[in-house]
């Protein structure tokens, strides 16, 4: 059944936008599972209290004071054979092909079919079976214990009996991701979609299906809400949660009691970006570091020419006590100081006191060959005129 994924559920907000919530539901006692179980297990199934509430900002619904995850977990583990086996009863047989047929329909959002696909929550592997009828090379996770069987089926290291992680996985290895019926089940949907964009490859695709409430509202459907459910999807909130996990050319269709849904990796993973841009900041810190080096053992004089939000920047994080001086072409910054930094501001004319052997930085990523070209001739003096970016360097 489900992978599990978070720890922090806050009670009183959202769990997708994180905004305060309003409980319109409750009852002082439900059963924690509510399918058949053998009756050696039945005393092992408590009745609790249950809360719903719903979120204006993003029209989510999500349960409160939810079970604890250690009730929920043994559950999944211990009671999900009693689940309706598909390939057995034949039970969900047309809800799962319609949901491939969803796919189906828009193969924009498939960039690779047929790949390597992984259901998190896969079960009895049926809906894995109607991938691999299409050639996609399949994978599942589940900790049920009809995830058992399947390793029979497949290769058995394809096949994992245990709640989904991403490290279980390599990165940027799926084509596509399937969840049916998963998302409801966690306290935190939006961090195990930001963990599946670690598994999946550059626009490669997240299938979704969960229950619809708003069918649930519409209709006042007897037993949707209930302990396993930690939250209830609505297109809005659905959406919400997909584009704040880092996916894009989001389709989502509603059919009757169930959301469908397939969107793909966003092609600039922010993750990512953060992680390079502090490799990028060592780099440029490293590499001023060896020139400074350089200058202090020559005794050369420093002026950074551009005083603006950049140069600030570098003498703050990276340099500041070898500046001589800053240089500007703007006549309103003239005469003027950088907070932070006790030297003035001149004109380009102070160029022309430079001596041969001094240094200039041009402190700019956005015009850097603007001023690199007006900075030419000074180089044919001997001063030596050095870019920041992609590396720092002599022109």
């Amino acid at each position: 059944m489900p992978g599990r994924s978070g720890e922090g559920f806050v009670n009183s907000t959202c769990n997708i936008c994180r905004r305060p919530v309003e409980i319109f539901y409750a009852q002082e006692k439900y059963p924690l599972y509510v399918r058949p179980v053998p009756a050696e297990l039945i005393e092992q199934v408590p009745s609790l209290p249950i809360c719903i509430a719903f979120c204006r900002s993003c029209h989510h619904i999500l349960q409160v004071n939810p079970p604890d995850e250690s009730l929920l977990e043994k559950v999944y583990a211990s009671f999900y054979s009693s689940y309706h086996n598909t390939t057995r009863t034949g039970i969900g047989i047309r809800q799962a092909q319609q949901f491939l047929e969803f796919l189906l329909r828009h193969p924009q959002n498939l960039k690779n079919p047929p790949g390597k696909a992984l259901e998190i929550g896969c079960s009895d592997g049926y809906f894995l079976s109607l991938l691999d009828e299409l050639k996609w090379e399949v994978y599942g996770c589940d900790p049920s214990p009809l995830t058992e069987g399947l390793k029979k089926t497949y290769d058995s290291d394809k096949i994992k009996r245990t709640f989904y992680a991403q490290k279980y996985f390599p990165q940027e290895y799926f084509d596509l991701v399937v969840l049916r019926h998963l998302l409801e089940h966690l306290p935190d949907p939006v961090e195990l979609l930001s963990q599946i964009i670690y598994n999946l490859r550059p626009e490669g695709s997240i299938a979704v299906e969960v229950p619809n409430v708003s069918h649930t509202l519409q209709h006042g459907v007897a037993g949707d809400f209930c302990h396993e459910h930690l939250s209830y999807f609505t297109v809005q909130s659905l959406s919400i949660a997909l584009r704040t996990s880092g996916f894009q050319n989001i389709i989502i269709e509603e059919e009757g009691p169930f959301l469908y849904s397939l969107a793909q990796k966003a092609k600039t993973d922010v993750g990512v970006q953060v992680e390079l841009f502090a490799q990028a900041m060592e780099r440029l810190r490293n590499e001023l570091a060896a020139f400074q080096q350089e200058w202090e053992s020559e005794n050369r004089r420093v002026f950074i020419y551009g005083a603006g939000g950049h140069t600030t920047g570098l003498l703050n994080r990276v340099m500041k006590e070898q500046v001589s001086g800053l240089i500007d072409g703007d006549p309103g910054k003239w005469g003027k100081y950088l907070p932070g930094f006790d030297k003035e501001v001149f004109p380009p004319g102070k160029l022309d006191e430079l001596k041969p052997g001094d240094v200039i930085i041009v402190s700019s990523r956005v015009f850097q060959d603007e001023i690199v070209e007006s900075l030419r001739k000074y180089v044919e003096r001997g001063i030596k005129v050095l870019i920041l970016y992609p590396n720092c360097q002599y022109i």
